[in-house]
């Protein structure tokens, strides 16, 4: 720990990752600050509570600082400031996670007296961000932190419900968990499994001509009739015998058009997943890691997000570096496209390079390499124009057979402006356009018979994609999801695909039949649009929670523990038995060996065994703990240890 006089003065600068504490502190040597003293960074490794119960009645969270994070990072927050005028900025992530943090770390200052700390905000790991996040601190967003911790208490109040009940009806095939996001994740698998296996291949044909257009050949082209080019064997062979031995004539027109498509939008978590999955051939999981190295370096903005925009300056900065190496008929001059995610949270940027003039060295490892090169072409692909084309399209048009006409188009693309070609990323694509001629000469080649292909397994990306689009989980969420799935048992990896196992298909089976709204999409969503409605201050939490418990509250309540006897109404205390989990009368009262009390479902801080029995209430239990002197236990007078939201 640092030791520094009293008299110097502390600037404290807490954010969640040791790595990116490493980086800001070497930052922090060069940022002219507030005030003057030296700088302490100091990192959270994450959340500093946990949700250890929840009284049920008024959905009310009890929250505990872990013992470890208590002491090993709070109080040394505490020990490095000496007096009121030492500052103390709050950095977490700029999501609802990194509010919760912010405000659980606030809550713990503040009972010790301490009510000096900031909020401050940077979407980037740069000098630049930090220096100007510091002029300008801001305060803790309360409607960010409700929707937080509604989300907590909302994944554990199912948890209690599916969970206890999947294992006890899955025991023997060892079941470990339910979830709100987990489950309707799995259900995706388990629906594109019964989908492939269920699949019924259907046969169809198809017919092959040739000709010849100028230089032009084509030996392989399929015929259309009048619609469509897949037929049934009969209406193929007709085709066939409409063909003489030197052919058909079929009538030539031609049109002309210039195209040119929109620029892709920028990355947002899901798209940068996959399309860093396609270039790396890694794991979801392992390029989430890199995505956070990453970040933690500098390299890019923040990547949990799903906001396809960039800042203004960004925007600045990037056509200047494209009109400097490429020209500024290369600059897009419209903007990217941002179509908008169902239930997007854009508090923050899409991910995109803190600086775009810089490549990494090529003594960094090759995945951060590759990945850093993915989103460094795509961000300027998004900013510049398109390729231009000047699109030719031929349409021949042959006899009308059982009143269809068979005809066949063919389009010839020449290239007019290179546009985001010039980045090298794709194949420039140049075609002559063809001279056209009134008529031409069609030869039949032959009838091909082809069978309809069922749909792949999932892979993770396209998992996550698929549960972007059905506004499932969040950013936050995405990257571990596969994981869990795996460490369960529920799905297998068979090469890139997530295919679900016995067990996966048995969960989902049991979830639909007893709790069929957990792995409703649509319900999912729904649960999902309301906690974003709670982050912008559009709906209160508790309304919310009282409302997920008039959903789920007998499904919950049924799969409490027998052995609680409830909540004392004033003291953060739990009322258990001793008993073993025996529901049988007798064997109950003949186990039973007093009541104890508890900090949440951890810590027992003392028992009731004397003039209680089975039978005793919650109101004589009460009254028995009032009447003892638990005044110098000191998790009671330690009143951080346990809080209710």
């Amino acid at each position: 720990m640092l030791r520094v006089s009293k008299s110097l003065l502390i600037n404290v600068l807490v954010v969640e990752s040791p790595s990116k504490a490493r980086t800001i502190q070497a930052y922090l040597k060069n940022i002219s600050t507030p005030k003057r003293g030296q700088w302490k960074v100091i990192a959270s490794r994450g959340h500093v509570t946990q949700l250890v119960d929840i009284e049920a009645k008024e959905m009310k969270g009890y929250f505990q600082y872990m013992p470890n994070v208590r002491e090993e990072i709070l109080d040394t927050i505490i020990n490095e400031t000496f007096n009121g005028k030492d500052k103390i900025y709050l950095a977490t992530d700029p999501d609802r996670e990194g509010e919760l943090i912010a405000s659980d770390i606030d809550h713990y200052l503040r009972s010790k007296g301490v009510e000096t700390a900031q909020r401050v905000f940077f979407n980037e790991v740069t000098q630049k961000a930090v220096a100007a996040a510091l002029l300008k601190p801001g305060k803790i967003d309360s409607d960010l932190v409700d929707a937080g911790n509604a989300r907590r208490v909302t994944d554990y109040y199912f948890g209690i419900g599916a969970s206890t009940k999947l294992r006890s009806a899955l025991r023997a095939n060892e079941a470990k968990s339910a979830g709100r996001v987990q489950s309707p994740a799995l259900a995706l698998l388990v629906d594109r499994q019964n989908e492939i296996k269920t699949f019924e291949s259907e046969q169809y044909h198809s017919a092959r001509v040739s000709y010849q257009l100028d230089d032009y050949i084509d030996k392989t082209t399929g015929l259309t009739w009048g619609k469509t080019t897949r037929l049934s064997k009969e209406e193929a062979e007709a085709i066939k015998k409409a063909f003489p031995e030197d052919g058909l004539v079929f009538k030539c027109s031609a049109e002309y058009h210039e195209a040119q498509a929109k620029p892709p939008a920028y990355f947002d978590t899901v798209t940068c997943l996959k399309e860093c999955c396609k270039a790396t051939k890694l794991p979801i999981e392992e390029v989430s890691k890199v995505l956070q190295k990453l970040f933690e370096k500098g390299h890019i903005t923040y990547i949990r997000t799903d906001a396809t925009t960039i800042s203004p300056e960004a925007a600045q900065e990037i056509a200047k570096f494209i009109k400097e190496n490429y020209g500024s008929d290369f600059v897009a001059t419209d903007k990217a496209r941002t179509k908008k995610v169902l239930h997007a949270q854009e508090a923050h940027e899409a991910i995109r390079p803190t600086l775009i003039n810089r490549q990494l060295c090529s003594s960094t490892p090759p995945a951060e390499l590759l990945v850093y090169d993915t989103i460094r072409t795509h961000t300027l692909n998004a900013s510049m124009v398109q390729p231009q084309y000047h699109v030719q399209t031929i349409k021949l048009t042959g006899p009308v057979i059982k009143k269809k006409e068979l005809s066949i188009s063919v389009v010839r693309k020449a290239l007019l402006h290179q546009g985001s070609l010039a980045l090298g990323s794709r194949d420039s694509k140049h075609e002559k356009h063809i001279k056209v001629p009134k008529s031409v000469n069609v030869q039949f080649v032959e009838t091909v018979c082809a069978s309809t292909k069922p749909p792949t397994p999932y892979s993770a990306a396209d998992m996550i994609d698929k549960m972007k689009q059905l506004g499932i989980g969040r950013p936050s969420t995405y990257a571990n999801i596969s994981k869990t799935l795996l460490s369960r048992g529920y799905v297998e990896a068979h090469g890139n695909y997530l295919v679900p196992t016995k067990l996966g298909m048995s969960v989902i089976e049991f979830m639909r039949h007893v709790f069929p709204d957990w792995v409703d999409y649509k319900f999912t969503s729904k649960l999902e649009k309301q906690l974003d409605k709670i982050a912008r201050g559009k709906q209160k939490k508790k309304t919310f929670l009282m409302k997920v418990k008039e959903d789920f509250g007998n499904a919950v309540a049924e799969s409490r523990p027998k052995s609680r006897l409830g909540v004392h109404p004033t003291l953060n205390l739990w009322i258990y038995k001793y008993a073993a989990t025996s529901e049988d009368p007798e064997d109950q009262k003949r186990k039973f060996k007093g009541w104890r009390l508890t900090m949440g479902d951890v810590r027992i801080i003392a028992s009731l065994s004397r003039g209680v029995s089975s039978a005793t209430t919650l109101e004589e239990a009460v009254q028995l703990i009032n009447e003892m002197d638990l005044k110098d236990s000191r998790y009671i007078a330690d009143g951080n240890s346990v809080f209710m939201l």
